[in-house]
């Protein structure tokens, strides 16, 4: 439980010596998602990941031709949790609270998840993806949730531009909240407050 909302758990690397063909793929993924996880996707290579689970180096090329082949996996994976994580903030709302849950249903995966969340947001792979793909797609959909829930009906003039405003507000405060800096910043104000401040 984080700021009154529960994350899905993180997903753990498989641990085994060998691997049948249709399963390393998923292998190589879980482990990368871990690694970007946990220390960012910077980290990330075909063959460290290679020598952790026990495979050639040679193998992971049969799933993933490179390395940013495998980074697009990787994001696909985390905007699908993602996703997931502000359904269930949509799920558990009502009508009085639903703004307020589904922001903190975002800045909570940011909080939680950093590595997962540089990946999608602070980093070049959405902005150099090809429209079609899969994880562009979901991150649209993210986007669509964010305005259906979190701008007011009455907005219908300007509510993309509200959504944008209110996702650029979002984005600040979990890249600020990362770095210690809202809590213990200049202004001192807990996270709660910041999100009904970007509400209002």
């Amino acid at each position: 439980m984080f700021l009154g909302i529960t994350l899905m758990p993180k997903n753990e690397p498989k641990s085994v010596s060998a691997y049948h063909h249709g399963d390393l793929r998923q292998a190589l993924l879980q482990a990368a998602l871990a690694k970007a996880d946990q220390d960012g996707a910077e980290t990330i290579s075909l063959a460290a990941l290679a020598r952790a689970i026990g495979v050639s180096q040679a193998a992971p090329y049969r799933h993933f031709p490179d390395r940013d082949a495998l980074l697009a996996a990787v994001a696909e994976e985390a905007f699908k949790i993602f996703h997931a994580n502000l359904l269930d903030a949509v799920a558990l709302s009502t009508n009085h609270d639903s703004q307020q849950l589904i922001c903190r249903a975002y800045v909570n995966f940011g909080l939680a998840r950093p590595g997962l969340y540089r990946l999608m947001f602070a980093s070049q792979i959405l902005h150099h993806a090809a429209s079609e793909a899969k994880f562009k797609i979901l991150a649209q959909r993210c986007f669509q949730l964010l305005l259906k829930t979190a701008v007011p009906p009455q907005a219908t003039k300007c509510q993309e531009h509200q959504a944008l405003k209110i996702w650029m507000g979002l984005h600040g405060l979990v890249m600020l909240a990362q770095q210690g800096l809202i809590e213990n910043g200049p202004v001192p104000i807990t996270v709660d407050e910041m999100i009904d401040v970007l509400l209002t």
